[in-house]
C-alpha cells in the first residue's frame, strides 16, 4: 500500500494522466474508425443499391437486345417483300422452265373446305359477272366430286334467266369450266 499522501497524490495524478491519455487516444482513433452500428447497414444498403443498379442495367441491355434483334428480323422481312418486276419475271420464267423446283401444287388438295371454295369462286365470279348478280343466286349448290369442286347458283322462284356454274380443281385451283346461263 501507499504510505504517504504525496505518493498517493502522485499515484492518483498518474492514473488521471493515463485516463486522460486513453480518452484522448480513443477520441483520436474514433475520428478515423467508422462507427460500429451504422457500418453493416451502410454495407447492406450499398450492396442492395448496387444490385438494383445492376438489375436495371441488365434489363436495359435485354430490352435493347430485343429491340435490335426484332428490327433485324423485321428488316429482313421487308427486304424479302421488295421484289422488282425484273426479279418477278425471272422467278416466273424459272418456275415455268424447271418442273423439279419445290412445289406443293398437284401433290395435295389445296381447296379442302367448302367455305374456302365458295370464297375463291366468288372472287372470280364477282369480277366477271358482278357482285349483285352472283349474290342473287344464293344459296349456292356446292359439291365435291373426286378432286373437283362444282359450284352453281340457284335461280329464285319467279325469276327468268340462268345461273353460273364453275368447276375448280382442288389440287391446283385450276378453273376447269366457267359459264353463266341465259
Amino acid at each position: 500500500m501507499v504510505s504517504d499522501k504525496s505518493e498517493l497524490a502522485c499515484l492518483a495524478d498518474s492514473h488521471a494522466a493515463q485516463f486522460i491519455l486513453r480518452k484522448e487516444d480513443k477520441s483520436r482513433f474514433r475520428r478515423f474508425k467508422p462507427h460500429a452500428a451504422p457500418r453493416p447497414t451502410f454495407h447492406i444498403q450499398t450492396r442492395w443499391h448496387a444490385l438494383k443498379k445492376n438489375m436495371r442495367n441488365f434489363k436495359i441491355i435485354i430490352i435493347l437486345t430485343l429491340l435490335f434483334s426484332s428490327s433485324i428480323i423485321i428488316g429482313q422481312e421487308t427486304e424479302r417483300g421488295k421484289l422488282t418486276k425484273k426479279q418477278a419475271k425471272e422467278i416466273v420464267l424459272e418456275a415455268l422452265s424447271d418442273s423439279t423446283l419445290h412445289n406443293i401444287i398437284g401433290v395435295t388438295s389445296i381447296l379442302t373446305k367448302e367455305k374456302k371454295v365458295v370464297e375463291f369462286a366468288e372472287i372470280i365470279l364477282w369480277d366477271i359477272y358482278g357482285k349483285k348478280n352472283i349474290e342473287k343466286q344464293k344459296p349456292y349448290n356446292v359439291f365435291k366430286i373426286d378432286k373437283y369442286w362444282l359450284l352453281s347458283g340457284t335461280l329464285q322462284k319467279g325469276m327468268k334467266g340462268g345461273t353460273f356454274m364453275i368447276i375448280i380443281d382442288s389440287y391446283d385451283c385450276k378453273i376447269i369450266r366457267l359459264t353463266h346461263g341465259k
